[in-house]
């Protein structure tokens, strides 16, 4: 996902993506809150709930434009929103997460609340950074495509493992960022990422086999008013979010049109949020809540979102795989 913000493709699109991300983000935060504030949630919950709402799953985001090979301005706008969303989503959770201790009463108003989500963010960004400039020199000199797959896997389990023993800074923020620094100052960029596309689909296949072990049927079930809630505001807020960001950051109409339903989907980043409250024992009063209504609204959301990526992509135009309007019109031609 981060070796999608080229920054020479993004040329003239910063604001766009600024304003959408920012924008969506808002609302979503705001309109989630607000729905559950109505149905007599705790305002601690509804707070931890409506940051759980923010995240966009990048992998299943990724897959569909690797499967329908799309390419163009609205795919590149799609990708760096969801990069950026996501950053935003990760900073929001981690702060409303040290929050939780005020709002229950169990501690007092502290600068020292937000000094691990400051350092967690802090942290994750510079490590991202250095090491991406590391291997932005180390990568030129690797004789092959096999030399340059170890160096990137090798990079990617070590930090994340370094993230989740011993720093507990974010692997997503940090492997981001990895990927922002290659793709804008990695001399053998193009080489690199083919590298990665390589293994791609077992990846791809692999993580959606492991969210697939979460999505319990049962759940949807037990969530009641506030999981239908929680999904129906949602899926609103980042339709309207998307599009009111689109048209206050002077975005294509394509963008207007298909960006909002392109970022319905949602997975690992809810699920490791769901974690990360299971384990706040200021969480543990409303962790088995919390874990139902966002393990259903995956299940939704992993259902519907990819079919919606997919359906905007080909609608965007820019859609170039099989079974896709603009394949089928270029086979035409050829034909």
């Amino acid at each position: 996902m981060g070796g999608k913000l080229d920054l020479a493709d993004l040329k003239g699109h910063f604001r766009a993506i600024l304003t959408v991300s920012l924008m969506q983000t808002l609302l979503v935060g705001l309109g989630t809150f607000a729905a559950l504030i109505l149905l007599d949630v705790g305002p601690a919950v509804a707070l931890i709930l409506a940051a759980t709402a923010l995240a966009t799953a990048p992998a299943a985001v990724m897959a569909v434009v690797e499967e329908t090979r799309a390419r163009g301005p609205f795919t590149n706008l799609l990708l760096a929103v969801v990069a950026i969303s996501n950053v935003l989503a990760v900073m929001v959770f981690g702060f409303t997460l040290a929050a939780v201790p005020l709002m229950e009463g169990s501690t007092g108003l502290s600068l020292a609340l937000t000094r691990a989500p400051l350092a967690s963010l802090g942290g994750s960004l510079l490590l991202g950074g250095v090491i991406g400039l590391i291997l932005s020199r180390v990568a030129p000199r690797a004789r092959n495509r096999q030399e340059l797959l170890i160096i990137i896997l090798g990079t990617a389990f070590l930090t994340s493992e370094l993230a989740r023993v011993g720093l507990r800074f974010s692997p997503l923020l940090i492997n981001i960022t990895i990927g922002f620094a290659l793709v804008n100052l990695c001399p053998v960029k193009d080489r690199l990422f083919e590298a990665i596309e390589g293994v791609e689909l077992p990846l791809y296949i692999t993580f959606f086999t492991l969210q697939g072990a979460h999505l319990d049927v049962g759940a949807l079930g037990e969530v009641g008013l506030v999981g239908i809630a929680y999904i129906l505001a949602r899926g609103a807020s980042k339709i309207a979010g998307a599009w009111a960001g689109a048209l206050t950051g002077r975005a294509s109409d394509k963008a207007r049109r298909y960006l909002g339903p392109a970022l319905l989907p949602q997975a690992g980043i809810a699920i490791g949020m769901c974690v990360a409250v299971q384990q706040e024992p200021s969480c543990s009063f409303f962790s088995s809540l919390v874990t139902t209504v966002v393990l259903a609204s995956v299940l939704v959301n992993e259902l519907v979102g990819p079919v919606a990526v997919k359906v905007c992509l080909v609608r965007a135009g820019e859609a170039r795989g099989r079974g896709s309007r603009s394949s089928k019109a270029k086979g035409g031609a050829e034909g």
